[in-house]
């Protein structure tokens, strides 16, 4: 496999490949990189906008009023069940899963069918920020440990997050010790 390169479109004009996948989120880039591990094999994976590379403030959601109401230029999670936004990974829950089974008649859609797929994604490390510890219960069976996506707590304190979370108590909100067990119902 040879290793990663980021390619303009002028780049890779007139080169030929074996498999193009369009769209760098989840699926598609362990589909890439499933596809890039086969011998003599060569991988285009196509993402949507600009380099980000070149002008990384541009890109970051809200900073700009105007990127807000351009909906070209923002999120693209519409019927997405899973996104990664702030380094953090949050599936959907196993009910939604369950319903799609309904609307599509195929038992593939049903959270047990899908959640071990889920889990061959990740690469989780499971140890928590000392001020986290208290909010968190990770359950080990709810998480993957040798798949293509790292995953796991960073060490910064997120501004704020014990008032918010004590707020959400004095409300009704339960806590959830794990947003990934198939039931993220409250705070976490």
């Amino acid at each position: 496999m040879q290793p990663k390169q980021t390619l303009s479109a002028t780049a890779i004009s007139g080169q030929t490949f074996d498999y193009i996948v369009c769209g760098g989120g989840t699926s598609g880039c362990v589909i890439a990189a499933g596809l890039a591990s086969i011998p003599d094999v060569s991988v285009l994976l196509i993402e949507a906008g600009r380099d980000s590379g070149l002008a990384p403030d541009v890109l970051v959601p809200g900073k700009y009023v105007k990127q807000l109401q351009d909906k070209d230029e923002g999120s693209r999670l519409e019927g997405v069940r899973e996104a990664v936004n702030y380094m953090a990974l949050a599936r959907g829950p196993a009910a939604d899963y369950d319903e799609w089974v309904k609307m599509v008649g195929d038992d593939g859609w049903k959270w047990e069918n899908i959640f071990p797929l889920m889990k061959q994604l990740k690469d989780f490390d499971p140890k928590l920020p000392a001020y986290l510890e208290r909010f968190a219960a990770l359950r080990a069976e709810d998480h993957g440990v040798f798949g293509p996506l790292k995953i796991g707590f960073g060490d910064e304190v997120v501004p704020r997050i014990e008032p918010f979370i004590q707020a959400c108590f004095e409300t009704g909100i339960p806590l959830c010790p794990d947003i990934n067990s198939g039931n993220p119902v409250g705070v976490g």
